[in-house]
């Protein structure tokens, strides 16, 4: 209860201060009055020096202000090197496919996909046109997404019209696929206590099967001529390397913004115990209530109907769905229910992908390919 006193008070003279309502030296002087919680309403003063130790509340206190002062601002460095790095992929496999015959490549393509790997720098610009009161940021960043869109409509109808109907359909894929999952799979998490987790895990998985399809799929259909030879095989295992980096890079760019609430979320998914004898149930509890994310979290020992079952609360804290499989809830808890052992299996699942190339670079007669994948690990 201190902590959260402590926090919201904090938070509440931190905003003061930038709005100009509290000066700095009140501030300071109000910081003090925290030392003793539930004290009296006037403590005698003291001096600067009996100040010194700060209790441990308020050290985490300062940890979740300087984190929550961190992801104020978008990671612009880290979405620039995601982006830059799937289109280096996509160079790859160009290369795997034509070699350094430059004629061969599809430089439309080329464009068109490393535009759309961008689709989450240019997410980001077009919120800053919707909410920065800068009008020159403002007029900067639609130009750039008039030039973007100018682009990209280009390349597109140079593809379309060498390939007709069947290859819009192909480069309409993603577009659509990615209209569906952020306008109705995001969408439709509305419980708040799991809404930030599941939609960080399907990002990730999202995303990386969408770098797959673009790194290993557009390539082959899109040949600038059809007499190329290329090893399928060879194309086949470049796209599965691409699809496990781009998760894990995804994976840790996600976590470095919202690492402390997602663990959060996580820690609070809880465990659901099935009750099959419903009739014994009802002499005990004769109108159970009906789960509910608006009830949520649920204490330890709490029974509700869902589906019309009946399921009692395991953990402490339970705000995942009773229907929620434990297959897939028990995993998330054990990968992202403690930081130390989240970074630790991040590290290792880098070390195994890594440990994987050093066969192919050591006996395959293309090592040089395979030797570039280490270099975003």
């Amino acid at each position: 209860l201190k902590l959260i006193v402590a926090l919201v008070s904090r938070l509440g003279r931190a905003l003061a201060r930038r709005a100009g309502l509290v000066p700095m030296s009140a501030a300071r002087a109000q910081s003090s009055a925290y030392k003793r919680l539930g004290g009296n309403s006037h403590p005698p003063s003291r001096t600067a020096s009996q100040y010194c130790d700060i209790p441990a509340d308020f050290a985490k206190v300062d940890s979740i202000l300087r984190h929550l002062q961190q992801t104020e601002s978008h990671d612009w460095l880290g979405e620039i090197t995601h982006c830059c790095t799937q289109v280096g992929y996509l160079l790859l496999q160009n290369y795997n496919i034509s070699r350094f015959n430059f004629y061969n490549y599809n430089f439309h393509l080329i464009i068109l996909t490393g535009l759309f790997f961008a689709q989450r720098i240019w997410s980001s610009l077009w919120r800053v046109t919707q909410f920065s009161d800068a009008h020159g940021l403002r007029f900067a960043c639609h130009i750039v997404l008039f030039l973007v869109l100018l682009d990209s409509l280009y390349c597109g109808m140079q593809l379309v019209l060498k390939d007709s109907f069947v290859g819009a359909m192909y480069l309409a894929t993603p577009l659509l696929s990615s209209l569906l999952f952020h306008m109705v799979y995001l969408k439709s998490n509305t419980n708040v206590f799991t809404a930030e987790l599941f939609s960080m895990l399907g990002r990730c998985v999202y995303h990386s099967l969408e770098t797959a399809y673009c790194v290993g799929v557009l390539p082959i259909k899109f040949l600038q001529y059809e007499y190329i030879y290329f090893d399928a095989t060879r194309c086949m295992i470049l796209t599965a390397f691409v699809t496990v980096h781009s998760f894990l890079s995804l994976f840790c760019l996600e976590l470095h913004c919202l690492g402390s609430e997602v663990l959060q979320q996580t820690r609070m998914l809880g465990e659901w115990r099935f009750i099959p004898d419903s009739s014994r149930l009802k002499s005990i509890y004769p109108k159970p209530a009906e789960w509910s994310h608006h009830n949520c979290p649920y204490p330890r020992g709490a029974v509700v109907r869902c589906n019309g079952n009946y399921y009692e609360a395991v953990a402490t804290l339970n705000t995942c769905s009773p229907t929620s499989l434990p297959q897939c809830i028990s995993p998330i808890a054990f990968v992202l229910g403690d930081s130390k052992r989240t970074k630790t299996l991040v590290l290792l699942a880098i070390l195994v992908s890594t440990a994987a190339l050093v066969p192919l670079i050591l006996f395959s007669n293309q090592w040089s390919m395979y030797a570039v994948l280490l270099v975003p690990n």
